[in-house]
């Protein structure tokens, strides 16, 4: 990623018939949770009857944005994660 360019992470889900739930989380020790803010802007929305799609934005990424992002979707009893690593160039 370049410094102060948005960077867009994107997480598809299949679930029916009910939504699935899905969670970003920036990695480390004790994942923290991810909100919409100045910083972080996270969209959930279906692209069809079982297949949804989340998006995060990483606003003005810079070096403190490198390292692990995490996508977990749940579905009934079922969940799943995935591991995004961001570098940047500088």
């Amino acid at each position: 990623m370049d410094a102060g360019q948005n960077v867009t992470l994107t997480c598809e889900i299949i679930g029916y018939p009910v939504k699935p739930y899905v969670e970003w989380k920036i990695g480390g020790e004790i994942p923290e949770r991810l909100t919409n803010s100045s910083e972080f802007l996270v969209l959930f929305y279906n692209t069809s009857l079982t297949k949804f799609t989340s998006t995060l934005t990483i606003r003005s990424a810079s070096k403190k944005h490198n390292g692990e992002f995490i996508c977990d979707a749940s579905h009934f009893n079922l969940m799943e994660g995935v591991k995004v690593v961001v570098r940047s160039k500088f």
